[in-house]
């Protein structure tokens, strides 16, 4: 990202693209904040760092306890898809990050989860920071990937062909 840019929250969109808002850094000396939205698909790169965040929303909310949990780094299916982060906002001057998304009731119904933010050197906050900010930062570079180009492959380029002719298919 350039030096004058800086991306304050990402956003997983329902149609599989990204929501951005940023700031821009003028020759001035001022800032101009700003919201893109993208609809290019999202990469499946990009889609598993913002999951590998989902056990964080958990235990940061409080509604995973640490007990339920064998090791932070590889958290079974069943509690990361309880969890889904869909909004990350990054802390001014790089010093933590909000994580927002929901969580499965039994009744299969969602509800939305919002802890405090997460600062990192907060030796009395989130005690697994250090393994959140890696992958915030694993976050920031695929957002940057993504708005470098990279991005899922068209989803019509996909579609398989009963015979593997594609003049078939026409």
């Amino acid at each position: 990202m350039s030096k004058n840019i800086t991306i304050k929250k990402a956003v997983l969109t329902s149609g599989h693209g990204l929501s951005l808002e940023m700031s821009e850094r003028q020759k001035d000396g001022t800032y101009i904040d700003s919201k893109s939205d993208y609809s290019a698909p999202v990469h499946n790169d990009l889609k598993l760092a913002f999951r590998r965040m989902n056990v964080h929303l958990g235990l940061s909310s409080e509604h995973l306890k640490q007990d339920e949990l064998n090791d932070v780094d590889s958290p079974s299916d069943e509690i990361v898809n309880k969890y889904p982060v869909n909004s990350i906002t990054f802390l001014p001057d790089e010093s933590g990050v909000k994580i927002s998304g929901s969580v499965e009731l039994t009744t299969e119904k969602k509800m939305p989860l919002s802890p405090p933010a997460i600062k990192w050197g907060d030796e009395d906050g989130y005690g697994y920071a250090s393994e959140l900010g890696e992958i915030t930062a694993l976050v920031m570079s695929e957002i940057e990937s993504y708005l470098a180009g990279k991005h899922a492959p068209d989803a019509q380029q996909e579609l398989p062909f009963d015979n593997g002719n594609e003049e078939d298919a026409a």
